[in-house]
C-alpha cells in the first residue's frame, strides 16, 4: 500500500504537533490544581520544562516520522485495528491509574470539564507514543517471521573464541532435558543455601498449624497442598529429629517440580528449533529475574500451580499428540484443580474456549471439561465431607460487591436507608467498614463476613447491593478500579516481595501457633543472616535500575500479554492464541481476587508462563508463513 505525495506531506507536517502532545503528557503533574476548575491553573500543570525536553521533543519527531510512514506504507486498514487498540487502552491504563495512584479516585481525570481536557491531551500524547511503538514492534515482529534464520548458528570468530560455549550448545542440542535441568540446580545451589530452610509467607503458619493435631481440617488453602507439607514436615522430624530439615525437603520437592517444568520447555524448545538466543535468554529469565526466583524457594501453592499450568500449556502444542499429550493434559489438569480452589475454573474455562477454537481438539477439551466438573463435584461433595474437611468460606468468591459496598458506606453513608443497613448488618460488620475500608485489598472487609450467613440472608444483600448500584454506579466503579488497577499501570513501585525478614516473622507466628501441639522451632541459620539480608538488598537494588526495573512491574507482564494477543489477531493465528487463553483466565481469577497488582503471587503463574506462550506462539506464527 503506497501512500500520495499530498499524504506524506501532510504526516511530515503532523509528527511535531504530536511530538508536542507527548511532552505535554510525559510532563503533566496531576497533583497541581486537584481541586481547581479554573482553566489558566489546569494549563500550569503542564509547565515542568527543562533542556532534555527539548532534545526529546526532536528525538520524538524523527521517531513518529518514521512510524508514521510504516503504519500507512505498510499495514493494511484491516490491520490498523490490532495497533490502535492496544495503544487506546494503555493509554487509558497510564491516564486513569495515575488519578488512582495518587488520589484513590478519578477525581484528578474527571469532575470538571477542564480536568476533563488535560485528560484528553494526556491521553493524546501517550495514544501516538503507543500506536507509533506498537507499530515498530509488529513491523520488526513481521521481518523475523519472513526471515529464515539457522536457529542454531554461531559465527565462526565466536565459536574459536567460546569453544565451552560450543560444547554446552551440542550438549543442549544432544540432551536438553538434562543439560537444562542442571544448568538450573546448579545455578540456583546459592540461593538454595541462603534460603534454607524455606521462605515463609504469611499463609504458611496457618496451613502448617491447620495440621496440628485436634485442628480441624479446613480446604480455605487447598487441603492437598497442606497436606504435603505436612508429609515433608512429618519425614523431617522422625527422620531427622528436625522441623527446618522437614520443610527444606518440602522446597526441595517443589523446586525440582518447577526444574522439570522447566526443562521440558527447554527441550521443547530446541525440539522445534528455537533460535539459540532465545533459549539463553529464557534460561537467564529463570534464573535471574527477581519475583521468579524469590518464589522458587517460598512455601506457596501458587508456585506448583504455575509449574503444572506451564505442563498444561505445553501440552497444548500441535507436536504433542497421542496418548502422552492425553496424559499431559490429564495429569496437569487434576493438579491444577486440586492446588488450588480456582482450578477449576481455570480448567473448564480454557478447555470450553480452546474447544470452540480450535476443532481438532474439540472432542479432547470437551473430555477435559466433563472430567473437571465430574472432580470438582467428587472433590466437593463426596471427598471433603467424607473425611470431615470443611470448605473455605464463601466470601473469598466475594471480594468485589464486598469492596463497593465498603466504599459506598464511606462515600455516600448517608444515602444507605434503614432496610439496607439491616441487610448489610446480616453480611458484613455496618459500623465498621467504612474504617476497615483499603482501597487496594479486600481482606479487611471481608474478613467481618458472617460465616453463619444463610442463602435467603447473601439474597437479600444481593439485590440491596444492586439498589445502592443503581443510585451510585460511580462509587462501585471507583472502588473496583481502585482495587484493581496496578495490575494494569506501570509505577515506580516495585510489586511486593515476600522478603527475609518478613518470612523470620511468619516463622515465629508458626512456633507461637504450633507451641500447644506440635512445637515446631523453625528459624534460619544466624551464620548466613548478613548473606542472605544483603543478597536480598543487592538483587532488589540491582532491578530497580531503568529499564530490567520492568521485571518488577506486574503491568508490564499484562501489557506484554494484551500486545502479543493483538500481534496473534492480526496474524489470524488460532493456534497462537490458544497458548494464551490460561493466562487470560489467570487474570480473571485475579481481578476476581482481593488484592491489587503489587501482590504478585496471584500474577506469578502468569510471569512464570508468559516467555513459553511468546516462542511457542511466534514458533507457530513462523511455521503458519513458510507454508504459505
Amino acid at each position: 500500500m503506497e501512500s500520495t505525495k499530498a499524504d506524506d506531506h501532510f504526516h511530515t507536517k503532523a509528527i511535531w504537533p504530536i511530538a508536542f502532545l507527548t511532552i505535554l503528557a510525559l510532563n503533566v503533574n496531576f497533583t497541581l490544581s486537584k481541586n481547581s476548575e479554573n482553566f489558566m491553573s489546569v494549563l500550569n500543570t503542564f509547565k515542568n520544562y527543562h533542556f532534555f525536553n527539548l532534545i526529546l521533543f526532536f528525538m520524538l519527531a524523527f521517531f513518529y516520522k518514521k512510524a508514521i510512514c510504516i503504519y500507512h506504507t505498510y499495514f493494511k486498514r484491516s490491520e490498523r485495528k490490532y495497533i490502535c487498540f492496544p495503544a487506546v487502552l494503555f493509554s487509558l491504563f497510564m491516564v486513569v491509574g495515575v488519578s488512582f495512584y495518587l488520589d484513590n479516585s478519578w477525581q484528578l481525570v474527571w469532575g470538571g470539564v477542564f480536568k476533563i481536557i488535560r485528560a484528553f491531551i494526556v491521553f493524546s500524547g501517550y495514544f501516538f507514543l503507543f500506536s507509533s511503538a506498537i507499530t515498530l514492534i509488529f513491523y520488526s515482529l513481521d521481518q523475523k517471521i519472513k526471515k529464515k534464520n539457522s536457529p542454531f548458528t554461531f559465527s565462526a570468530k565466536a565459536a574459536i573464541q567460546n569453544s565451552w560455549l560450543v560444547c554446552y550448545i551440542s550438549l543442549l542440542r544432544q540432551r536438553p532435558f538434562f543439560t537444562a535441568f542442571i544448568t538450573f540446580f546448579i545455578a540456583y545451589i546459592p540461593y538454595i543455601i541462603l534460603s534454607y530452610p524455606g521462605i515463609f509467607m504469611g499463609d504458611t503458619p496457618y496451613q502448617i498449624n491447620l495440621i496440628s493435631e485436634n485442628i480441624t481440617l479446613n480446604n480455605h488453602h487447598p487441603i492437598l497442598h497442606s497436606l504435603l507439607i505436612h508429609l515433608f514436615v512429618i519425614i523431617g522430624k522422625v527422620c531427622f529429629n528436625s522441623y527446618n530439615i522437614g520443610i527444606f525437603l518440602y522446597c526441595i520437592f517443589q523446586f525440582l517440580i518447577v526444574l522439570t517444568a522447566l526443562s521440558l520447555l527447554i527441550k521443547i524448545y530446541v525440539k522445534n528449533n528455537i533460535n539459540t538466543y532465545i533459549i539463553f535468554f529464557t534460561m537467564l529469565y529463570f534464573v535471574f529475574s527477581p519475583r521468579i526466583q524469590s518464589y522458587m524457594f517460598t512455601i506457596t501453592k501458587d508456585v506448583l500451580f504455575a509449574a503444572f499450568l506451564l505442563f498444561f500449556i505445553l501440552t497444548l502444542q500441535n507436536s504433542q499428540k497421542g496418548f502422552m499429550k492425553n496424559i499431559g493434559l490429564v495429569i496437569s489438569s487434576v493438579c491444577i484443580i486440586l492446588l488450588r480452589n480456582d482450578g477449576k475454573y481455570m480448567i473448564l474455562l480454557s478447555a470450553l474456549i480452546i474447544g470452540i477454537l480450535n476443532r481438532s481438539s474439540r472432542r479432547q477439551m470437551m473430555l477435559i471439561a466433563a472430567g473437571t466438573i465430574c472432580i470438582s463435584v467428587f472433590y466437593g461433595k463426596v471427598a471433603l465431607p467424607y473425611f470431615q474437611i470443611t470448605p473455605g468460606s464463601r466470601r473469598e468468591m466475594m471480594s468485589i460487591p464486598f469492596q463497593q459496598t465498603a466504599r459506598y458506606l464511606r462515600d455516600a453513608g448517608i444515602d444507605v436507608t434503614s432496610e439496607e443497613k439491616k441487610t448489610i448488618e446480616q453480611i458484613l460488620d455496618y459500623e465498621h467498614l467504612p474504617e476497615l475500608y483499603d482501597p487496594n485489598i479486600s481482606d479487611p472487609v471481608k474478613a467481618t463476613f458472617n460465616e453463619q450467613a444463610s442463602s435467603d440472608d447473601l439474597k437479600r444483600y444481593f439485590r440491596c447491593w444492586f439498589q445502592m448500584f443503581l443510585k451510585h454506579p460511580g462509587i462501585y466503579l471507583q472502588a473496583t478500579i481502585n482495587n484493581k488497577y496496578l495490575f494494569f499501570y506501570p509505577v515506580s513501585l516495585p510489586s511486593g516481595i515476600y522478603s527475609y525478614s518478613w518470612s523470620i516473622d511468619c516463622m515465629e507466628k508458626t512456633n507461637e501457633l504450633t507451641k500447644d501441639t506440635i512445637h515446631t522451632d523453625f528459624s534460619y541459620p544466624n551464620e548466613l543472616n548478613i548473606f542472605r539480608n544483603t543478597y536480598e538488598q543487592l538483587r532488589e537494588t540491582i532491578f530497580g535500575f531503568p529499564v530490567i526495573s520492568i521485571l518488577l512491574s506486574s503491568a508490564a507482564y499484562i501489557w506484554l500479554l494484551i500486545l502479543w494477543t493483538c500481534y496473534c489477531m492480526k496474524k489470524k493465528s488460532v493456534e497462537s492464541i490458544l497458548y494464551i487463553i490460561p493466562l487470560y483466565i489467570q487474570l480473571l481469577i485475579c481481578i476476581a481476587g482481593p488484592c491489587n497488582g503489587n501482590y504478585f503471587r496471584y500474577l506469578y503463574p502468569i510471569a512464570f508462563c508468559l516467555p513459553s506462550v511468546l516462542t511457542l506462539g511466534f514458533k507457530d506464527l513462523k511455521t503458519d508463513f513458510e507454508k504459505i
